[in-house]
């Protein structure tokens, strides 16, 4: 699917579990087969759902890979359904792994602003 999708110029693909169930290591394994066999490579991005309360521990897995670009957050944890892996939370766990080039500060700064605008502070 990947190839047809890349056949049709799509250069930016994500993999959403919608459902919330996946795991840490079934993420970052479908990143890792998908990178071998999709030519030329795409950026793929992840998207996650909570569910099971797995959406912080799916991203950062799914970024671990060499091949995930990009991971969808939200403020708050905010979303459809049971939410999304939080903007704030990801900043916060994944900084000794990654560099976002924003810092818990300015993260936490960010989501201050939101719950004055949305009138929830």
């Amino acid at each position: 699917m990947i190839n047809i999708l890349l056949d049709f110029n799509i250069r930016r693909i994500r993999l959403s579990d919608t459902v919330g169930t996946a795991t840490p290591s079934l993420c970052r394994h479908k990143f890792e087969r998908l990178s071998v066999s999709a030519k030329p490579q795409p950026k793929f991005g992840f998207h996650g759902h909570n569910d099971l309360g797995m959406a912080l521990a799916n991203t950062i897995e799914s970024l671990k890979g060499s091949s995930c670009d990009y991971a969808d957050t939200t403020l708050l944890g905010i979303g459809e359904r049971t939410g999304n892996c939080d903007f704030l939370q990801l900043i916060r766990i994944a900084r000794p792994i990654f560099n976002f080039g924003v810092s818990i500060e300015r993260a936490e700064d960010i989501q201050k602003k939101f719950l004055k605008i949305t009138r929830l502070l």
